[in-house]
């Protein structure tokens, strides 16, 4: 048809006839591709060919694999990636950075090792989690240096069994904030607790004993930073009291009481 893509294409000369081909076979080779994996991962008798296991976890190939509930010889219409991460939440000790299924018959699992990063206090019991709020451990009394003590949280488990939950949704969204913050801006071993109990008034807690005012968690990396700035200071100065107040966002105050 005049006008059509078919003239479109036509009417290009060198360049951006090269050009244009060159867009067009990529674009057919996505679909392809695409088209393909739609198929494997329908058809029975497709099997799960091999599994490639990256990254350092502490645990073998092997041992990975079967943490992903996966098995060579598997039908790839069996092979869920949905199935793969849910998995790995409910391990205390594997982080699944990525999970990709292959075209080839394969899967592709890069993994890491969790880290604890804070030890939340309950009734009688206090849980140690990483940065995602995965459970990796059950305690009677908090571990000693370098876990923050989150104190104040409504603790509640996830359906998983695994990762730790509120009845106060801003209290899962703000911790989790607030801890990778410090994490960015190397302040976890210089926090010693973080109260929850108020939504407009979170605090931590030094372990030199200063009170540091988050306030409400809002703009969070802006409010470290200030008060990775001012602790410096204080520290630099020898004073280990008092509180500093980043609430603002804008700027911080100190105060010795």
């Amino acid at each position: 048809a005049p006008g059509g893509p078919l003239a479109w294409f036509s009417g290009l000369t060198g360049r951006g006839r090269a050009a244009a081909g060159a867009s067009l076979i990529t674009v057919l080779g996505i679909l392809v591709r695409a088209a393909l994996l739609v198929t494997l991962l329908h058809d029975d008798s497709v099997k799960l060919t091999s599994v490639m296991v990256y990254g350092q976890s502490g645990y073998t190939d092997e041992q990975v694999i079967s943490m992903a509930g996966l098995r060579i010889g598997m039908p790839m219409s069996a092979v869920d990636v949905d199935d793969i991460y849910g998995n790995f939440s409910v391990n205390p000790d594997v982080r699944l950075d990525e999970a990709v299924i292959d075209t080839e018959q394969s899967v592709r699992l890069n993994v890491g090792r969790r880290t604890a990063k804070a030890a939340v206090s309950c009734t009688g019991i206090i849980l140690v989690i990483d940065e995602e709020g995965v459970i990796m451990e059950r305690r009677s009394e908090a571990p000693e240096g370098g876990l923050v003590i989150i104190r104040g949280m409504d603790v509640t488990i996830g359906s998983s069994g695994r990762r730790i939950e509120s009845s106060k949704a801003w209290q899962m969204d703000a911790m989790l904030q607030i801890l990778s913050a410090l994490e960015d801006h190397d302040m976890i071993g210089m926090t010693a607790e973080m109260s929850l109990l108020d939504r407009f008034n979170i605090y931590l807690t030094t372990r030199s004993g200063i009170r540091v005012i988050i306030g409400e968690a809002v703009d969070v990396d802006n409010k470290m930073l200030w008060a990775e700035t001012v602790l410096a200071q204080l520290a630099q100065d020898g004073i280990r009291r008092g509180v500093v107040d980043v609430s603002t966002g804008k700027n911080a105050v100190y105060a010795e009481q």
